[in-house]
């Protein structure tokens, strides 16, 4: 079951309602030619769900292409870059937390398993996919950083230690630094370089408390953003972690995620997401890619490094955003998806003169 609206003259954004509740939201990742969305429920008695759902190409309305059963709560999920109906999850069977990795088949439209990852300890936390070899994958568990195989085959395991708890990871989506993980214990950073099995940086205190999320600007691989449960957002350069380079304030409770505009030289803008029920779209000019449209003064006076825009449709914590992978129309990198925990999904646009200042318009 699920609840739908379409967007109204006075609402500027699409809404989407999961009669369960949800906590991760991801992008169709090999779908570029529609804006594809998938949110997967979390209820413990029954039965959970896949939704795939598609917006429009102007962002009014939602409509849901289909529904996958799926037989646990699932906790992530993790859609393929190289096959639009490959999907990994981690779901609570418990007492035991798994993986598995599907084909969401379009035609029956049922889950396929196709491979299973094997034994965790504790909690996994994470699901990636290797942005740069699609023939592996890596979970994140409560001490373990576990390489497999996209068979289920067990690659190798990175052991951080019984003292170091993690919250969270990012694979490094840059050719440059391909075999490297960031991982986040509790209030650190740290990176790992997965083929020689060596610590690349560590960041000790990143934030007050928690660390909530990683990423990575796909434009310059040593930069990357932390967010926590002490409400700020931090940018930093790993060849230099010991002061980050800038700091954001601007949400009242913990930041659950923020994720960079992963779009050829889009990198200038971010979202964030928050238990305070808040979506936040910042621009970070001054740490992106330089157009060579846009002169250093127009950066400096036309750009500024803020908060762009609060997006405050939800009614509960927005624990999942993630940006829209679709690239057959002009402004389609500038649509992104919120989830909320009681199962609301909201679907925005980044402001078209924000999008002009970052194209250099």
């Amino acid at each position: 079951k699920s609840r739908m609206w379409e967007v109204s003259s006075e609402r500027s954004s699409a809404l989407y309602g999961l009669s369960y509740k949800a906590r991760c939201i991801e992008a169709q990742r090999g779908e570029h030619q529609y804006n594809r969305f998938l949110v997967g429920t979390l209820n413990l008695l029954e039965q959970n769900q896949i939704h795939q759902i598609e917006v429009s190409p102007d962002v009014k309305n939602v409509t849901r292409v289909a529904v996958y059963e799926h037989p646990n709560e699932i906790w992530n999920l993790s859609s393929s870059p190289y096959n639009k109906n490959h999907i990994i999850t981690s779901y609570n069977t418990v007492p035991d937390h798994k993986a598995s990795l599907w084909n969401m088949n379009e035609n029956t439209h049922e889950l396929e398993e196709l491979a299973q990852f094997g034994y965790h300890d504790g909690i996994i936390k994470q699901v990636l996919w290797n942005p740069i070899d699609q023939s592996n994958v890596a979970t994140i568990d409560t001490h373990n950083i576990r390489l497999w195989d996209i068979g289920g085959q067990a690659v190798s395991c990175i052991n951080v230690g019984e003292l170091n708890q993690l919250t969270t990871a990012c694979w490094n989506n840059n050719p440059y630094l391909k075999d490297q993980i960031l991982v986040a214990s509790g209030d650190s950073l740290s990176g790992h370089d997965i083929r020689q099995k060596e610590i690349t940086f560590t960041i000790k205190r990143a934030h007050e408390q928690f660390v909530r999320d990683i990423d990575i600007n796909i434009n310059n691989p040593y930069y990357l953003v932390s967010c926590g449960d002490d409400c700020k957002i931090k940018f930093w350069d790993q060849r230099n972690p010991e002061t980050p380079l800038k700091v954001f304030t601007g949400h009242s409770h913990w930041v659950w995620q923020v994720k960079y505009n992963n779009y050829h030289r889009r990198d200038a803008l971010l979202i964030s997401s928050s238990t305070d029920g808040t979506v936040n779209l910042w621009n970070v000019s001054s740490l992106s890619y330089k157009n060579p449209k846009l002169s250093l003064d127009t950066y400096n006076t036309r750009t500024p490094d803020k908060l762009v825009k609060t997006y405050d449709d939800h009614e509960d914590s927005v624990y999942s955003i993630t940006w829209s992978s679709c690239a057959a129309g002009p402004l389609d990198w500038t649509t992104f998806a919120s989830l909320s925990y009681d199962g609301m999904v909201v679907i925005n646009r980044v402001p078209e003169d924000v999008a002009s200042a970052v194209l250099g318009s």
